[in-house]
């Protein structure tokens, strides 16, 4: 067996699970002896319960063997409950093992509908922010467990809910998303306008589909398969490259959504439309206060362009922040402007998510601070050693799920509103809990736009709401 490829599809209170086991060498395979056994388990979750044991009933074609199971009471994977299933596999010939493997999936659907991605059949508008690995002074790209976890757990910590990566990332990187719940777009890294989907270079791109799908098949986090950021996307051989590439990643894999990352979708009066909305979901780099010369102000303006030019096709603001010392500003314009940007994109119900650009500041080639060595690029939340700048406090609330209000205290007494955010972010919590002290006060499942009052007694000073997932929310000072 070379690899073992899970689909676990959601049924209402069952899981279908879809198993594609393709051999190493099919020509040495005797079909007609060759039998596999299979036990499916609990991976993370609190209990450990066999969900499957037994034989698989299936056949092989093409070289590969195919399976089907359908699964009673399974626990679906959400970023706020990342449920995993591990699925052992033994092939047998006759009597004799002769091989095994192991891997880990989860049971998650996920598809565009209505301005909204579905996910799990619940409609939600997300926020995240891009991941820009090669920071690490000592590692560079090469990094380290501890530096991942160290990255991850901001990202997590301030509400990201969804990543962008320019370019694949390791197993671990996933296995981590996977365990602690962050969506995430895996893409190939094709970029720069001056990139063409020729001859030469569409085959490449194939390849790093090919070997991006297969490695990473498994990991219920990646819901997007990217095609390429920032080419010549009004060209037509660039167009019709695009077009080969999302066909050949729908037949790799058609549970996944796939999506082209445009910085031209919004000019008007092109003989040849933008690549972006021939997808799943149009992704757009929104840089009109920087890159693109302009305001505030015109952000709203370019977005209904677009929905104009466009308008069956929901928005992803792919890229948004502020790059320094190319811009002036600096850390407090971020904040500032980040804030005033959420507000603009929640406002137009079409604009389905936004990934912000980006954790931290990063050692690249196109970097145009030399304060050190190396030249990098000062457009972080973070900085290069990944140390919180105010603007991370303020990603953190702007992405929260939950916003306080009417906060009022006398003596121990606490009384407070919660609010389910309906803007970007939109989706419904579940098993989420305040802490203050020792006195925990669980809060109610909450869909968007839903307000609670809450009253409760602590002699705390502050109080922090948690994910089920043990993440910080929101920290609050009561006193």
């Amino acid at each position: 067996m070379r690899i073992i490829h899970v689909n676990g599809v959601p049924e209402g209170s069952m899981g279908r699970a879809e198993i594609s086991i393709p051999f190493i060498d099919a020509s040495k395979i005797n079909t007609g002896k060759v039998w596999f056994y299979a036990e499916i388990s609990e991976e993370n979750q609190k209990t450990s319960n066999v969900i499957f044991k037994g034989k698989l009933k299936g056949s092989v074609n093409d070289g590969i063997f195919k399976s089907t199971l359908n699964l009673k009471n399974v626990k679906l994977w959400h970023f706020d409950d990342p449920n995993l299933y591990k699925i052992n596999v033994v092939m047998y010939e006759g009597k004799t093992a002769k091989d095994e493997l192991s891997t880990v999936f989860g049971f998650r659907s996920i598809k565009v509908e209505n301005n909204r991605y579905i996910l799990n059949g619940e409609p939600v508008r997300l926020i995240g922010m891009e991941w820009t690995a090669g920071e690490n002074m000592e590692m560079g790209l090469a990094q380290t467990k501890e530096n991942i976890d160290k990255g991850l757990t901001l990202m997590k910590n301030a509400n990201c809910v969804f990543a962008r990566c320019h370019w694949q990332q390791s197993d671990y990187f996933f296995d981590w998303c996977d365990r602690h719940g962050i969506l995430v777009m895996e893409e190939v890294p094709l970029w720069g306008w001056e990139t063409p989907l020729n001859d030469t270079l569409l085959p490449v791109a194939m390849r790093h589909l090919d070997e991006m799908i297969d490695a990473h098949y498994n990991h219920p986090s990646i819901i997007i398969w990217g095609l390429g950021n920032e080419l010549d996307s009004h060209k037509e051989t660039n167009i019709k490259g695009l077009d080969a590439m999302e066909k050949h990643a729908r037949n790799l894999d058609p549970s996944r959504i796939v999506a082209y990352i445009s910085n031209a979708v919004q000019w008007k009066g092109l003989e040849v439309p933008d690549a972006s909305p021939r997808y799943d979901m149009i992704m757009y780099n929104e840089y009109n206060t920087t890159w693109y010369g302009n305001n505030l102000d015109s952000i709203p303006v370019a977005l209904d362009r677009i929905h104009d030019m466009y308008p069956d096709k929901p928005v992803t603001i792919s890229e948004w922040g502020i790059c320094e010392p190319r811009f002036t500003g600096g850390d407090e314009r971020r904040a500032t402007e980040m804030a005033e940007q959420i507000k603009i994109y929640s406002s137009k119900d079409y604009v389905a998510g936004a990934v912000y650009f980006c954790l931290n500041d990063y050692r690249t080639h196109m970097g145009e601070d030399s304060l050190h060595k190396y030249p990098v690029r000062v457009h972080g939340i973070c900085d290069i050693n990944l140390n919180k700048k105010d603007s991370y406090d303020v990603m953190k609330e702007i992405s929260s799920p939950l916003v306080i209000s009417d906060v009022i205290v006398e003596g121990n007494q606490v009384s407070m509103t919660i609010e389910c955010r309906d803007a970007i972010p939109s989706y419904t919590v579940r098993n989420y809990y305040i802490l203050a002290d020792d006195t925990r006060i669980d809060i109610r499942k909450m869909s968007p736009g839903q307000k609670i009052n809450i009253d409760f007694t602590t002699s705390a000073f502050d109080l922090v709401i948690y994910r089920p997932t043990g993440f910080e929310v929101l920290r609050i000072g009561i006193k």
